[in-house]
C-alpha cells in the first residue's frame, strides 16, 4: 500500500495532487483553494469509464558497465547522492556473484546483479537489473531508471524481458474467444499454429498460456482480481480505480512476455508513452494471437484477411501497427568472421582448441546428434543448387 502524506498548500501548484510521485500518493488538505477557478477540472462523476488499462508489469535489462571495487565486507556503498546500494546478503544467484538492493531517493528501486560467475553465459562487463515491480506503476519510472543509468555510468545494452499488461474488458474478450476457438462447433479460429495450454476446462477455465515459456514470445491470461487477493498488490487495484476502469466483475489481464530477441526492434526511452506500448502489444499480437471468422468462402488466405477482428478497440489506445526489423541472412564471409572469431575466443579464454574440445566441454554431444542428420540434408540440397548454378554459368559462357 502507497504511503499517503498530507502537505501544507502549496504556493506553485505544478503537478497533478492525485498522480504518484516516486511512489507516494501526494494529497492536499484543500483542494478547493488550490486550483485557479477558470479551470474547469472533471469530476469523478463526470469522467467517463474506460474498458482497458495498459501498463509495463516486467522490466529488467543487461547493462554495460561494472560498479567500481567495492570490498566484500562492505555492505552499504553509496553510489551517488541519490543511488544507494544494500548488499543482498539472503539470495545467491547462479550467473553472478553478487546481489544488490538499489535505494533511489531513499526508496526500494530494484535489483542489481554483478560480476558474473559464467563468463561463457554473461560477458564479464556485463551487469543485469531488474525494477521493483511496484514502481513500473508509477508515472515516473522510465525517468527514475535514466537517473540510475547515470548515476552508474554505464549503458543499457539490451533489454532482458519486458512484459505489457492489458486488464478489462479486451483482456476478458480474449479468454473467451480463446476457448471458442479451441471448441469445434464454433466459426470462430485462430490465426496461425500458436501453442495453447490452459488451466482448468470449460467454463471453469481459470488462465491460459500463448506460446511457450522458454521462447521469445509468449502471453499468460488470468484473473488479476484474484492474483492480487494472495499477492496483496493493491497499488495495481489502485490504478485501475484512479483510471475509471470498469470494475464492476473481476478484472482479468492479457499479458505478453518480450523477451530480448523481439525487444531489440524497439526503443526502450519510449515505454513510458502508453500510446508506444499499446502499439507493441497490437504490433507482437498481430497474426499471433489473432482471430478469423470461417464463411463460405473457400480461399481461406482471402477468409483470414477479410474476417479478422480485433478484441481491442486499439484506436482508443492510439495503438498502430510498428515496423519490425527485417533479418538479414548472414553471407558466407561474416559467417566465416563469426567462426574464426569464436575458436579464437574459446581458445585464448577457455583454452579449447578443437570442434570435439567444444562438444565435449558444453555437453553438446546429443544435441550434434539431434541436428546431424537434417544439416546433411539441408547442406546436401545447398552444394546441389550451387552446382547448378555454376553448370548455368558455364553454359552460357560457352
Amino acid at each position: 500500500m502507497s504511503k499517503l502524506e498530507t502537505l501544507s498548500i502549496p504556493t506553485n501548484l505544478t503537478f497533478d495532487p492525485y498522480e504518484y510521485n516516486r511512489g507516494q500518493l501526494i494529497q492536499f488538505p484543500d483542494l478547493k483553494g488550490v486550483f485557479n477557478p477558470c479551470y474547469q477540472r472533471d469530476t469523478e462523476e463526470n469522467r467517463p469509464y474506460i474498458d482497458n488499462v495498459l501498463n509495463v508489469d516486467h522490466f529488467s535489462v543487461n547493462l554495460s558497465g561494472q560498479l567500481p571495487t567495492i570490498n566484500e565486507t562492505v555492505n552499504d556503498y553509496e553510489l551517488t547522492e541519490d543511488v544507494c546500494l544494500v548488499r543482498n546478503t539472503i539470495h545467491r544467484s547462479k550467473h553472478f556473484a553478487n546481489i544488490w538492493n538499489v535505494y533511489l531517493h531513499g526508496e526500494l528501486f530494484g535489483e542489481l546483479k554483478t560480476e558474473t560467475r559464467t563468463p561463457k553465459i554473461f560477458d564479464i562487463d556485463v551487469m543485469h537489473f531488474k525494477l521493483v515491480n511496484n514502481r513500473l506503476y508509477t508515472e515516473d519510472w522510465l525517468e527514475d531508471f535514466k537517473c540510475f543509468v547515470n548515476a552508474l555510468n554505464c549503458s543499457v545494452k539490451s533489454i532482458s524481458q519486458l512484459d505489457i499488461a492489458i486488464d478489462g474488458i479486451g483482456a476478458k474478450k480474449y479468454k473467451e474467444t480463446f476457448l471458442q476457438s479451441r471448441d469445434r462447433k464454433s466459426n470462430v479460429y485462430m490465426k496461425g499454429k500458436t501453442f495453447i495450454t490452459t488451466s482448468g476446462s470449460g467454463k471453469e477455465t481459470t488462465s491460459l498460456m500463448v506460446g511457450k515459456r522458454g521462447s521469445d514470445k509468449y502471453a499468460r491470461l488470468y484473473n488479476k482480481t484474484k492474483e492480487i487477493e494472495y499477492s496483496n498488490k493493491t497499488y495495481i487495484s489502485q490504478v485501475w480505480s484512479k483510471s475509471r476502469l470498469k470494475t464492476t466483475e473481476d478484472i482479468y489481464r492479457f499479458e505478453i512476455v518480450l523477451k530480448s530477441k523481439v525487444m531489440a526492434n524497439y526503443d526502450i526511452w519510449k515505454l513510458d508513452d502508453s500510446k508506444y506500448l499499446a502499439s507493441i502489444f497490437k504490433t507482437e499480437t498481430n497474426n499471433w494471437a489473432s482471430f478469423y471468422r470461417i464463411t463460405k468462402d473457400t480461399n481461406k488466405a482471402r477468409a483470414m484477411k477479410a474476417n479478422k477482428f480485433d478484441l481491442i478497440d486499439w484506436d482508443t489506445l492510439g495503438a498502430e501497427l510498428l515496423p519490425k526489423a527485417k533479418a538479414k541472412k548472414p553471407t558466407e564471409v561474416y559467417r566465416a568472421k563469426q567462426a574464426i572469431k569464436t575458436i579464437l575466443r574459446q581458445n585464448e579464454v577457455f583454452g579449447i582448441k578443437t570442434i570435439e574440445g567444444l562438444i565435449s566441454e558444453y555437453d553438446l554431444q546429443e544435441w550434434l546428434n539431434s541436428k546431424a542428420a537434417y544439416w546433411a540434408e539441408d547442406w546436401a540440397k545447398e552444394k546441389a543448387r550451387l552446382e547448378n548454378v555454376k553448370d548455368l554459368l558455364t553454359t552460357n559462357l560457352n
